[in-house]
């Protein structure tokens, strides 16, 4: 464990320190964070303003006014975010005045010969409480003691636990919230969602109904494509068409209407080629029905030679021309 001796107040700290005793609230004391670091001192502490090599920045945890002019400010912290391990050797508290004002060092301390070390973060270490005492009188008469625990007892856990404002601050800024209460976080997580809601589905407002139109109108592209990598069409009219696709062994039913005409051959028949609606490769079946008889087909023969489709009536004799419905499965 490092050894260190009581800060020294930097020129700029006494300052500072100074400019807050007017009791004006835009000059109060503000104590922000300490920068450990592993530089070895030289030269007037009174002069710095920075420590010599800094190596992680703590943030203040809490502080107490112990009364006549004696505070206490405590910072809790391990190794997360330290690449390389480091001899722990210095210690700088930083401050500034007031809410607008800019962060500076404002007191320094220096282990020398008798640092701790910080392993890197691969090596996982106990928490840390660095407690430093000021005592602020006369600014040429301000003083302060280090004091380097090494680690968080379970007394110390239990009791931050168990404080219900243990994390207001943080719960503030992370929820952009003005109180840290159960509603304020449930709604601010309520916008978050519906803001993030909004941006993934593309749309203005992350109502229900909006939601559910993108969904819907989500799925019917993903079907409409799945249609179509199936090879699944259609035509539904009076002359259509619907392949099956894929999953039907590429199957093709099609149906229409036409009409029979006189044939320029010597048997004076009526027949008629039929034009299908869509190209195939074969001809598995076909149905023609007489436009003038629909329960009947007796009177129509059908023929084909695997790619196109012929009709013809029985009768020689019988008029035309005649008009017939048709249905084939093709391929």
């Amino acid at each position: 464990m490092a050894s260190f001796p009581p800060v020294t107040m930097t020129t700029e700290g006494l300052n500072m320190i100074a400019k807050a005793s007017s009791g004006n609230t835009e000059d109060r004391l503000i104590i922000t964070k300490v920068k450990l670091g592993d530089g070895v001192s030289e030269g007037n502490i009174r002069d710095y303003t920075d420590v010599i090599s800094s190596k992680k920045e703590v943030s203040l945890s809490e502080w107490e006014d112990r009364g006549d002019g004696r505070f206490r400010y405590t910072f809790i912290y391990n190794n997360e975010g330290v690449k390389t391990g480091f001899y722990h050797r210095e210690i700088g508290l930083f401050a500034k005045n007031g809410d607008s004002g800019t962060e500076k060092l404002i007191a320094y301390s220096n282990a020398g010969s008798y640092p701790g070390y910080i392993d890197d973060e691969t090596k996982e270490i106990p928490y840390q409480r660095l407690m430093i005492n000021i005592g602020v009188g006369d600014t040429d008469n301000v003083s302060g003691q280090v004091d380097v625990s090494n680690a968080v007892t379970i007394e110390m856990l239990n009791e931050h636990d168990a404080d219900e404002n243990a994390h207001s601050n943080l719960i503030k800024r992370l929820f952009g919230s003005a109180s840290a209460t159960m509603e304020s976080v449930k709604t601010s997580v309520q916008s978050w969602c519906k803001e993030s809601i909004a941006s993934v589905f593309g749309i203005a407002e992350a109502t229900t109904d909006n939601v559910k139109n993108k969904i819907l109108e989500y799925a019917q592209e993903q079907i409409n494509s799945w249609i179509e990598t199936l090879g699944i069409r259609y035509n539904i009219a009076q002359n259509g068409y619907i392949c099956l696709g894929k999953l039907f062994g590429d199957a093709i039913i099609q149906w229409g209407t036409d009409r029979l005409i006189l044939s320029s051959g010597t048997d004076n028949r009526y027949r008629k080629t039929v034009n299908l609606n869509i190209s195939i490769s074969k001809v598995y079946s076909l149905l023609a029905i007489d436009g003038d008889n629909v329960n009947s087909s007796a009177s129509l023969n059908v023929w084909t030679d695997n790619k196109t489709v012929q009709v013809h009536n029985v009768d020689n004799k019988s008029g035309g021309p005649d008009m017939f419905y048709w249905f084939a499965l093709t391929k």
